[in-house]
């Protein structure tokens, strides 16, 4: 099949969970014998060519907070019109508004729903309107709908259409010792490990009262890229600014990401919105205990007191508590942190993911739903 994914930012991905969904599906789709294409926007990635067997497609946008997903998934859309793709495959309800297009010219069409993109807190209500418009077009007019969590699945049931639940997946990362992010001045099993990006509903600020009023001996190491014009990572640099215990390390990619997976005390997720947490699974698959907030997403995850634990979001006092219990009893944190790994199924496997995706693709060429 010749694939078209439209929608992501671009691979390789560096941060994004669509973007690491969309170049995990399409290289093992690669692998598979299908040819993928990626549209790319050249803002994210400079690579063209080929990467891990899938080919990358820049195609321009209009770089603004508000026209660039807009203006990328139009182009992408006119520019699959004109080429033999089998299937056009869009991420994400902003992108998707657009499936409807092919779909009446009667290409065939899959869309793929990460999250409930309106209730991010950077959006106003001209956006938020046209992102849950495009959730309705993600349900009604692609001939085979995707959402990557059980949650997610059930919001956008409707009477006789129902998504197939195909969740992100996770690579397990290479076991490394504490070597190269000791220029943070972190210890192996010291450290409280966040990672994200630095936008309000991800509640990092929740994170830092919460290890502030904590009395252990350790550091909270807050992994994401990094932009001097977002007002929120400067309130949170703020909030920082008196406590050494709190170090902002930028993105942290290939060994280094591995590093910090394999030797923190723990992960935090403060998050009050999310569609599946890559970065839990990533936790998870390192056998690293996470402690996360009580959201749809999270639980779907985490069995509380098991495999990790669950706090009310926005409690700082409850976050702070359960933080201060897990970095005091570092072996039950660990066994914790181990049971998370055994109960990491198969359905998080890429490859299984890739197959499952495959047969989606077939559905979807052999005709009209009912």
């Amino acid at each position: 099949m010749k694939i078209a994914m439209i929608g992501q930012k671009g691979v390789p991905a560096t941060f994004g969970g669509v973007e690491r969904h969309v170049e995990e599906l399409s290289a093992h789709l690669a692998a598979r014998g299908h040819l993928v294409t990626v549209f790319v926007r050249p803002g994210y990635t400079s690579m063209r060519g080929s990467y891990r067997g899938v080919l990358l497609r820049p195609l321009p946008s209009i770089p603004t907070k508000h026209l660039d997903a807009a203006t990328h998934a139009a182009f992408c859309t006119l520019v699959s019109l004109l080429e033999n793709f089998d299937v056009l495959h869009y991420h994400a309800v902003g992108p998707a508004l657009f499936s409807c297009i092919p779909r009446c010219l009667g290409r065939r069409v899959v869309a793929t729903i990460h999250a409930l993109d309106w209730e991010r807190a950077k959006w106003g209500r001209l956006a938020r309107g046209a992102l849950r418009l495009g959730s309705m077009v993600a349900i009604r007019a692609p001939h085979e709908t995707i959402a990557v969590s059980r949650a997610l699945q059930s919001h956008f049931r409707r009477p006789g259409r129902l998504p197939v639940w195909i969740p992100n997946g996770v690579r397990a990362p290479r076991a490394r010792p504490l070597n190269r992010l000791r220029r943070f001045g972190v210890e192996a099993g010291k450290f409280v490990l966040w990672m994200g990006r630095f936008v309000p509903e991800k509640r990092c600020e929740d994170l830092i009262r919460a290890f502030l009023d904590t009395k252990a001996d350790a550091r909270l190491l807050l992994a994401g890229q990094i932009e001097e014009d977002n007002a929120y990572w400067r309130r949170l640099r703020k909030m920082a600014a008196q406590a050494d215990r709190i170090v902002f390390a930028g993105g942290l990619y290939g060994e280094d990401k591995d590093e910090a997976l394999c030797n923190a005390a723990l992960l935090a997720l403060p998050s009050e919105v999310e569609g599946l947490p890559v970065v839990i699974l990533e936790a998870l698959a390192a056998g690293l205990c996470v402690v996360a907030s009580d959201i749809e997403p999270c639980r779907e995850l985490i069995v509380h007191g098991r495999t990790g634990w669950l706090y009310p979001v926005r409690d700082t006092q409850a976050l702070a508590r359960v933080l201060e219990w897990a970095l005091g009893n570092p072996d039950a944190t660990a066994a914790v942190g181990g049971r998370g790994r055994q109960a990491l199924g198969e359905d998080y496997d890429w490859r299984r993911i890739a197959e499952r995706t495959e047969r989606v693709y077939e559905r979807a060429l052999g005709g009209d739903p009912a």
